[in-house]
């Protein structure tokens, strides 16, 4: 079954870079330049190394962000300014707050907890992430940072 797998994920890795190859030398119709054409190619081979599961999904985004700058469709700039901007920093941070808190145990504790004050039906559990959710509000400036914390506890109360 194994075997399968990699087979797989060789024929999507084969079909993406063949996808990028013919859409990216398509002369481009009306209103389309050489680089949309080129950018095209590298999202529709993203899109098939997605398909078939062939990296990590983040690999395969950093691979598009580098695919379009190696294939000329964008400059390194533009390719990466989003990486060079403070909100990156911040939501790395919260990223890695929300992983701490998830793998020390913490969000299972507050989760049982928050079971134990609402039924664990779904309005129940529903009903806590919006209690919890009113409380973390004030506390967290950030919608972003917010949303990253939000999610690993909001799994923790599923599981639990």
């Amino acid at each position: 079954m194994n075997t399968k797998m990699s087979t797989k994920k060789i024929v999507m890795l084969i079909v993406g870079i063949i996808v990028f190859f013919i859409v990216s030398n398509i002369t481009p119709p009306e209103g389309l330049t050489v680089e949309s054409m080129k950018a095209l190619g590298v999202f529709l081979c993203a899109v098939c190394l997605w398909i078939g599961d062939v990296f990590p999904f983040f690999v395969t985004c950093l691979g598009m962000f580098c695919g379009m700058v190696l294939s000329g469709a964008v400059t390194f700039e533009v390719g990466f300014m989003g990486f060079s901007s403070s909100i990156y920093c911040f939501m790395l941070g919260a990223m890695g707050i929300s992983v701490a808190l998830t793998k020390s145990g913490l969000m299972r504790r507050i989760s049982l907890l928050i079971m134990k004050l609402f039924s664990p039906t779904f309005k129940g559990q529903s009903l806590g992430l919006i209690v919890t959710g009113l409380i973390i509000n004030p506390v967290v400036p950030s919608v972003t940072a917010k949303t990253a914390m939000m999610m690993p506890f909001s799994k923790g109360v599923a599981d639990a």
